[in-house]
């Protein structure tokens, strides 16, 4: 067998890597069921989305629908549960930027349907879950994925070609250490995601009540000793606007003294 090693590992970590196929650490897949429009109803038995499967390694189930109980028995083979590995084959996006990345469904126990696309995988004993979900957020797999996927609206993997996909591992023990390792990673990325998240709502909220609404002339929250009657101006008032000069491609380049701004610039993300 073919072996491989990492560039970066933990210390104590020296044997050489086994090269494996998917078919050979994933014991069964299972495909989703066929479901219509109609089939959905208010209440009921929540079914996966393809939006469940993300980067994070948890199954995000704010976009569950819901079947009903006959329904749900009657498929019986896409059945899954909490704490169950699931996986997406499909994406209505192009790109697909989660397409074959794995998550767990995690939280209270409960059972759920998956809809075609969605893939519950059972693996074989002595691999790692988590092991497994970090591998399918490494550059190296999103590659394989990339350059997999067949289709130009609804993308998607064949079962058999997702099977063939290889992955390089190290022992159950070192896949254990490795898969903790990015767990732990995930679930601070995750705390302070719901804390950057809780900051942008509390922004937000000052930014619609610390500056006056329309016809009012004060805020309804403000700082202490902040008392005056705000005025009310027009923008021309304050400063002046200037047209920039145009600057040709071949007048610009990689390397130089002076920066400039363009349109697309300006609202980009750091």
């Amino acid at each position: 067998m073919t072996k491989n090693t990492p560039e970066l590992r933990f210390k104590g970590f020296t044997d050489d890597w086994e090269l494996r196929k998917f078919s050979g650490v994933i014991e069964k897949l299972s495909g989703g069921a066929s479901i219509k429009p109609t089939d959905y109803l208010e209440d009921g038995i929540r079914t996966i989305p393809k939006g469940a499967v993300n980067a994070t390694g948890i199954a995000d189930l704010s976009g569950s629908k819901y079947i009903s109980k006959d329904f749900f028995e009657k498929n019986i083979t896409s059945h899954v549960h909490t704490n169950n590995l699931v996986t997406s084959l499909r994406d209505l996006v192009p790109s697909a930027p989660n397409m074959g990345r794995i998550v767990r469904i995690e939280g209270d126990d409960e059972q759920f349907l998956m809809p075609q696309g969605v893939y519950k995988l059972e693996l074989l004993e002595g691999m790692d879950e988590d092991f497994l979900i970090s591998f399918s957020n490494s550059d190296k797999y999103r590659k394989i994925i990339s350059a997999e996927k067949k289709g130009s609206t609804q993308v998607h993997i064949r079962n058999g070609e997702f099977l063939n996909i290889d992955i390089n591992l190290p022992s159950e023990h070192k896949q254990n250490k490795i898969g903790d390792f990015f767990k732990s990673l995930n679930h601070t990325l995750a705390l302070h995601q719901r804390k950057l998240d809780l900051l942008k709502r509390l922004k937000q909220a000052y930014l619609q009540k610390m500056f006056p609404k329309n016809g009012e002339k004060v805020p309804e929250i403000r700082f202490a000793d902040f008392d005056e009657v705000w005025e009310q101006r027009k923008l021309g008032e304050l400063g002046s606007v200037a047209m920039n000069k145009r600057i040709f491609k071949e007048q610009t380049s990689d390397n130089g003294d002076v920066p400039f701004f363009k349109i697309g610039t300006f609202g980009s993300k750091a």
